[in-house]
């Protein structure tokens, strides 16, 4: 049996400067625990009912979803029930989750090829400008744009990415291809 609960929410109302906050939430939901239940009391629940519980929060919306057996049903209702009104966001849940979320950024990045292909793929569908988040955003709050066409990068600060990127646009557009 599968039980989905979808709420209105999502990364849109994320303040700025919390970005990745909705994501956690979602996150949260499903591995930190909820109503008299420690994480790992309601992680050995679920395995014992053979039950998963899971959670995510998109863009436009959020989920919670629980599948397990039909005959569990009733107490499934009840872990659903207090992930979403009574959930918990043990800090230790919350540093394990950006430790995770950091080695997954740091192995997805650590292949410079995979690095260059990503890049490629972009400037085939034609995006104008890669911003690329790396273990030195971490320490600096930087980041890097790459122009498609000039293959130049630049570091800028995160507070200033949506300026540089706005002035960017209002330029008058050229390529070097137009040139040759």
């Amino acid at each position: 049996m599968n039980i989905a609960v979808y709420v209105r929410t999502g990364q849109y109302l994320e303040p700025a400067g919390k970005e990745g906050v909705a994501a956690l939430t979602g996150w949260l939901l499903a591995h930190g625990g909820a109503g008299t239940n420690t994480a790992e009391q309601m992680e050995e629940r679920l395995a014992f009912l053979a039950a998963d519980l899971g959670a995510d929060v998109s863009d436009t919306q959020g989920s919670v979803s629980l599948n397990l057996l039909s005959k569990d049903v009733e107490e499934g209702f009840g872990i659903l029930r207090d992930a979403l009104f009574a959930p918990h966001f043990q800090a230790d849940k919350i540093t394990l989750r950006k430790q995770q979320l950091l080695q997954e950024m740091k192995q997805r990045n650590d292949d410079s090829a995979a690095i260059g292909k990503r890049y490629r793929r972009q400037d085939e569908i034609g995006t104008p400008w890669a911003v690329t988040v790396d273990h030195q955003t971490l320490e600096d709050e930087t980041v890097t744009i790459r122009d498609r066409d000039s293959l130049d990068q630049q570091r800028v600060s995160i507070s200033q990415l949506g300026d540089e990127l706005e002035s960017r646009l209002r330029q008058p557009w050229t390529t070097p291809k137009l040139s040759e």
